[in-house]
């Protein structure tokens, strides 16, 4: 990733004779594709609800805390197998409220980013706000950072995506078979459930 210090030049770079950097306009096509595909990514990201995804992912916690806090002796199988399979919810997106800001900073950082290397190929800078000259090195070297970064954040979104509908069709399998036994403990049980069910 380039470091906020080079985004800073590049978005504040001198501007002097045309520097002939090749590859100049298929470079700016591949920059304009690849913030196409960030974009198309960020809407995506909108509309998940992450907020209700870490709601669930706390309740599956509280629940299965439940049950271990209530539940006495050997667990009979029929209630161990699907405690197991709501278990796994756990697993698709831990902390997905913390990750969910962090994943829009990228997005804004990115974008802001690929957006400064485009104006600089577009404007044909020779040198950066500190004097470095912005030659067919620079912009190679600017280009793969810049893709790589911007190709792995639109994979994680897709993947966090594919995760959160799998997240939501376990929890709806499982909710209801996990709500009886936690219920069921209830009954037996003074102690209180945590948050509700």
């Amino acid at each position: 990733m380039i470091k906020p210090v080079v985004l800073f030049l590049l978005l504040t770079f001198a501007f002097f004779s045309c520097n002939s950097i090749k590859n100049k306009e298929q470079k700016i096509i591949e920059i304009n594709d690849r913030i196409l595909a960030l974009d198309s990514a960020q809407r995506i990201f909108s509309d998940l609800n992450t907020a209700q995804l870490q709601s669930i992912t706390d309740s599956v916690e509280a629940h299965l805390e439940y049950v271990q806090r209530t539940y006495l002796g050997e667990m009979e199988k029929h209630l161990a197998e699907p405690l197991a399979k709501y278990r796994t919810i756990l697993k698709l997106l831990p902390d997905i409220g913390k990750r969910s800001d962090k994943v829009k900073i990228e997005i804004d950082r990115t974008r802001k980013q690929l957006d400064g290397l485009k104006t600089a190929l577009e404007m044909d800078a020779t040198k950066d706000a500190v004097g470095n000259k912005i030659d067919n090195g620079y912009v190679e070297k600017a280009m793969k950072e810049e893709m790589d970064v911007a190709g792995n954040l639109v994979g994680e979104i897709r993947q966090i995506s594919e995760k959160a509908l799998l997240l939501n069709e376990r929890y709806q399998m499982h909710y209801p078979i996990v709500k009886d036994i936690v219920d069921s403990l209830r009954l037996n049980s003074k102690i209180p459930l945590k948050k509700k069910i």
